[in-house]
């Protein structure tokens, strides 16, 4: 049965009907026109600061100034800063993509705009059967106006046995275009593969019902019309000898089949997802979780975002679904940007990247599915679990591993070559590094800056590290990105004063990458472990980077429970932190200046290879 509870976009929420002009696509950045009420010009500096904000040019004479927000979660006080507009876009009249794509958390979360830059599915015809999708027909219907540049070869509709398969539901459209909805017009959303090709089959009446023989039939007669790539977001408790036939049938004629695992939050895969022939795909929240709703089990293959209209993990005053074009379902003769959540909207994320692998000329559907499968970012358990099976759906590594240019697997240890060339990087001159296995790191902190010796000519490697030592270790490392620390922070803690690091543990306060402890205090003085060092890090990169760290999977036995666990599995999938073992971390350890060189070490190359820090 089709499945995905419906949430409608109004004009309240800030989006748009079809019949009005396509939405503002937002701040440019994160500049705002800050409004300040009454406020001394030499104070409103200080209040902008208190408020998350830091000024970069005033108008004499005026109430407004321009600004840039320093920590997450900047807005106005209500008091003195009364309002934070954001900087209007101007622009020739061009392609302004897709206004709406902003809100499609997805697309970021499966990294499809980069693989999109490699392959955007050109060459693969997708088979999409469900309940058909909105077109013109005699009764004057029209077709969905996002999919108004999607290609599409002739489909059928064997409920109503014709050469129409007119959708009459709305799940149906809303999965072909999360498929290929068109993209870069200007216009509403994107799609995931928007060069795909669509093959619409309509098996699935205006109420979502349906038999397995038509699905059987549709899947039959997709495979033999070419489709390269099948999509089932469809599911029934019952396996079907028919359906698992037809499954077989594609599968030889070189059809990858992809369908959902279900939405009954149960420990048992809907068929025909459940067949080994099948890539079942489950469904993930916006933070990497499993939706409570999704099916799982041990032919679970991959997850995806699949939302939940219940939450707002995002903090955008809107349900976390997948944001598509559909049919209003108070008058299927109208269209909406409409937010559905189930895994039958998972499912098509996986379709519309094995379309991407088809336009690179990965021919058969074992190879499609073993880059799929090799190329997930593992969650969950460490290594292939029934919640999560191989991992959330990457198709940015999925593009890659079939261009020979696979990225390292997940937990791959870091070098630092990118940031300290080893032919460039002068010897930091400390005399007691050289027997250390961090001395290459130790001078590549000190070539950039970020760390110096402990006194004259000594860096103490095996010392341990203060709370206080670790702040300008991190203000510094960001100093070297485009990111502005703010100059005059407000106080942020009690127990700081005459401390050489106060004005650095005041920055990393203001924007977020440091917390106190109980009672306004920082504690400066105590020394940090291994598992704070994870957090500081994750921060710093969260802060600097085009992307946030992404969650991972559960890789250590000893930080279960712990505060920073998020934290050390994010660092050390990305190879910035290792265990001491296996299966070990040694979260309440303090951490090592030599260690926390590396770390910084390979943080800094990371950042050089995502362009955050220019190479030197």
């Amino acid at each position: 049965m089709a499945a995905g509870a419906v949430a409608l976009l109004v004009g309240a929420q800030g989006l748009v009907p079809h019949a009005g002009a396509a939405a503002n696509p937002g701040p440019s950045g994160d500049r705002v026109v800050l409004r300040f009420d009454d406020v001394d010009p030499s104070r409103r500096a200080a209040a902008a600061v208190e408020a998350g904000y830091e000024l970069i040019e005033e108008v004499p004479g005026s109430d407004f100034a321009l600004a840039v927000g320093i920590r997450p979660g900047a807005r106005p006080d209500g008091d003195r800063v009364v309002g934070a507009a954001p900087v209007v876009p101007v622009e020739v009249a061009a392609d302004q993509g897709d206004p709406l794509a902003q809100f499609q958390r997805h697309l970021p979360a499966i990294r499809a705009p980069q693989a999109r830059a490699i392959s955007d599915g050109t060459g693969a015809i997708v088979a999409v059967i469900d309940t058909g999708v909105a077109q013109p027909d005699a009764t004057g219907r029209s077709k969905a106006p996002d999919l108004a540049g999607t290609a599409f070869v002739p489909g059928w509709d064997f409920v109503q046995n014709d050469a129409i398969p007119q959708d009459e539901n709305g799940h149906g459209t809303h999965v072909i275009s999360t498929i290929a909805a068109t993209t870069g017009n200007g216009y509403g959303v994107a799609g995931v593969a928007p060069g795909a090709t669509v093959m619409p089959l309509r098996v699935l009446d205006a109420a979502g019902q349906g038999e397995d023989w038509h699905v059987a039939a549709a899947l039959r007669w997709a495979a033999d019309k070419g489709a390269n790539v099948a999509n089932l977001s469809i599911g029934s408790a019952f396996a079907s000898p028919v359906l698992l036939d037809a499954v077989a049938y594609a599968r030889s004629k070189g059809v990858t089949v992809v369908a959902a695992s279900g939405n009954d939050g149960k420990g048992v895969i809907s068929w025909p997802a459940a067949a080994p022939s099948v890539i079942a795909v489950g469904a993930v929240q916006f933070d990497g979780k499993r939706a409570s709703y999704s099916n799982f089990g041990p032919t679970l293959d991959l997850v995806a975002p699949g939302g939940d209209l219940n939450l707002d993990q995002d903090g955008d005053g809107r349900p976390d679904g997948i944001l598509q074009e559909s049919l209003d379902p108070k008058d299927t003769r109208r269209f909406c940007w409409c937010y559905l959540a189930g895994t039958s909207m998972a499912a098509p994320q996986v379709s519309a990247v094995a379309a991407m692998l088809v336009g690179l000329d990965i021919a058969t559907p074992d190879e499609i599915e073993r880059i799929l499968v090799a190329s997930a970012w593992d969650l969950g358990r460490l290594g292939r679990d029934d919640h999560y099976g191989h991992g959330i759906l990457d198709a940015r590594a999925a593009v890659l591993h079939a261009t020979g240019k696979a990225p390292p697997a997940a937990g791959t240890i870091r070098s630092f070559t990118r940031a300290c060339p080893s032919d460039q990087v002068p010897p930091g001159g400390f005399g007691d590094t050289g027997a250390s296995s961090h001395a290459a790191a130790i001078d590549c902190v000190a070539w950039w800056g970020v760390a110096s010796g402990a006194s004259a000519g000594s860096f103490e490697p095996r010392g341990t590290v203060s709370r206080a030592q670790m702040a300008s270790f991190l203000a510094r490392l960001i100093d070297a990105t485009q990111v502005r620390l703010p100059q005059t922070p407000p106080d942020a803690f009690t127990d700081d004063a005459g401390s050489t690091h106060e004005q650095r543990i005041n920055q990393l306060a203001a924007v977020g990458v440091i917390r106190g402890r109980a009672g306004g205090t920082y504690a400066p003085n105590d020394r940090v472990t291994r598992a704070e060092m994870a957090t500081f890090l994750a921060r710093t990169h969260d802060l600097v980077a085009a992307e946030p760290l992404r969650p991972s999977a559960d890789r250590f036995s000893d930080d279960d429970g712990s505060s920073h666990e998020r934290s050390i599995d994010q660092v050390s999938a990305i190879g910035i932190a290792a265990g001491t073992s296996g299966t070990r971390f040694e979260a309440n350890a303090q951490v090592r200046r030599d260690q926390m060189a590396t770390f910084l070490a390979r943080l800094l190359d990371l950042l050089v290879e995502g362009g955050e820090i220019p190479q030197r």
